[in-house]
């Protein structure tokens, strides 16, 4: 990974002076293990020990062997036997193969990758939770398929970008799980020479893994695939914030923006932008990370007991894969964390939605209506449907400009701007007070003929004659009544 987008502890873990340190621990593991069944005298693994750690190993002398040999793991078994004593030379990578060393080392490699983005994740679900409840109520009008649709918290707006995160990061530790399991089974996993099952265990057991039963000369690379997948989930959840993040972002009424420093530049040509470049980011580092995830996934299969087309995948893919992802919980919680949110705009548009934001219950209530008078159900939906219409139609100048294409000379289209700064935008009336007060009109575009009209308009007059009814009307607008729901997501997904 490039400095630009490296995390320093995903170096750490995966850097050469970590890597041998581990097979380092795995050989060790094995000396103990044989000790505590009685089969190494205890100095053996005492005097070894002391002595590697005292001297840690030398990777140029390692890399220099591993270009002689073309083996990196026998490059350093020579490397760490130039400390040990003759004498206790024989118990060290002793009825061994590679993959015995190296399966291991890679399990707690993968398991300390987890902890990280775990760590982080933990950090950016924690700040949505606060973020959430401070937002409890402030209102904001949802969108489906890209059209207002129905009225919502922008808290609980935040609780549906959390509720997938939630859902990936238990996906995570399960898979996490599933890489304490690892073997050192013998060369092709049937404990051949001097292994056994109970040096197995007990080797493992100190490294604070488990067995795999069942393994080749390494472990089945579908043991450790869904940690790569469960990583992709994450990703896929950051990418959705991301998404949503950015169309709320857009020109127009903006409803967010991303944090913007006092000396940042959001274009070189264009001083008024503030572009998303973060969330673009993370949807970029998604693409990376996909890559990464099906890299692994391509490099489940192997030659029988053993072929080696899964390591340079691991050597590359894996540490990648952990980079990205921790990159984009960074972005994130950056972004997330210094949010700066329109509540002005989020009200206006709700203003500019005219009221249809409860269409759903204003049809709902004229169905009722209608069936006490033997009315249809689909004449309630017609009578929304044509006040919504109503409500939007533009005002008698809008519907001209709409209609009017400028000629080619500027100076028209100049003065048409002008003029229109000082134009009345819309209707007067919203979808509630045009329905209440029997006030449709025929809109082109819709079936309904001037004889429905004036029988609908009758018909509301009816409907609203009384003072009840036109309190029960009015309170179906009233966010009280819409967002009732809304608490119990808050308790299912905050606790």
């Amino acid at each position: 990974m490039i400095t630009r987008y490296a995390d320093p502890r995903v170096d750490a873990i995966s850097c050469d002076e970590a890597k041998v340190k581990r097979w380092q621990d795995s050989e060790l593991a094995v000396i103990e293990a044989r000790v505590n069944l009685n089969l190494a005298p205890r100095n053996v693994f005492e005097t070894t020990k002391a002595i590697l750690e005292a001297n840690p190993c030398d990777i140029g002398w390692w890399l220099r062997r591993e270009k002689e040999t073309q083996h990196d793991l026998t490059a350093f078994i020579d490397e760490r036997l130039r400390y040990i004593p003759p004498e206790m030379q024989a118990e060290w990578h002793k009825d061994m193969t590679s993959y015995d060393t190296e399966d291991a080392a890679f399990a707690l490699a993968l398991l300390q990758f987890a902890a990280i983005v775990s760590e982080d994740l933990e950090k950016l679900i924690g700040l949505m939770k606060g973020f959430a409840l401070r937002e409890r109520y402030t209102l904001m009008l949802e969108r489906t398929h890209g059209q207002w649709a129905k009225l919502r918290s922008f808290g609980g707006r935040i609780l549906t970008w959390l509720a997938p995160l939630l859902f990936a990061h238990e996906q995570l530790k399960r898979a996490a799980a599933n890489c304490r399991q690892s073997r050192i089974s013998g060369a092709i996993g049937n404990y051949g020479g001097g292994l056994s099952p109970e040096i197995e265990f007990e080797a493992l057991r100190i490294l604070g893994l488990t067995p795999f039963y069942g393994a080749t000369q390494i472990l089945p690379r579908i043991v450790q695939a869904p940690l790569a997948q469960s990583v992709r989930l994450v990703g896929e959840a950051l990418g959705q914030i991301a998404v949503d993040f950015r169309l709320g972002a857009r020109s127009g009424k903006s409803l967010w923006h991303e944090p913007f420093a006092k000396e940042q530049k959001g274009s070189s040509a264009m001083p008024h932008k503030k572009n998303t470049i973060g969330t673009e980011q993370i949807d970029g580092m998604l693409d990376l990370l996909s890559g990464s995830e099906a890299s692994v996934l391509r490099s489940i299969q192997t030659w029988e007991a053993r072929a080696i087309e899964q390591s340079c995948v691991e050597r590359v893919a894996w540490p990648d894969l952990f980079h990205e992802i921790l990159r984009m919980i960074s972005v994130m919680h950056r972004v997330l964390g210094g949010m700066v949110i329109y509540r002005d705009h989020m009200l206006q548009e709700i203003q500019d939605s005219r009221e249809t934001y409860a269409s759903d219950e204003e049809k709902n209530f004229l169905a009722l209506e209608c069936g006490k008078r033997g009315i249809e159900f689909e004449t309630a939906y017609r009578i929304v449907q044509l006040a919504s219409f109503c409500a939007f139609k533009p005002t008698e100048y809008w519907a001209k400009v709409r209609e009017t294409r400028p000629s080619f000379d500027l100076r028209e289209a100049d003065e048409l701007l002008q003029e229109s700064y000082n134009a009345p935008f819309k209707q007067s009336l919203g979808i509630k007070e045009i329905i209440k007060k029997g006030k449709l009109f025929r809109v082109e575009g819709l079936k309904a003929t001037e004889k429905d009209v004036a029988s609908w308009n009758v018909f509301l007059s009816e409907i609203f004659s009384g003072a009840d009814t036109r309190a029960r009307w009015d309170a179906l607008f009233n966010p009280s009544y819409l967002l009732k729901g809304e608490g119990f997501l808050f308790s299912k997904i905050l606790g």
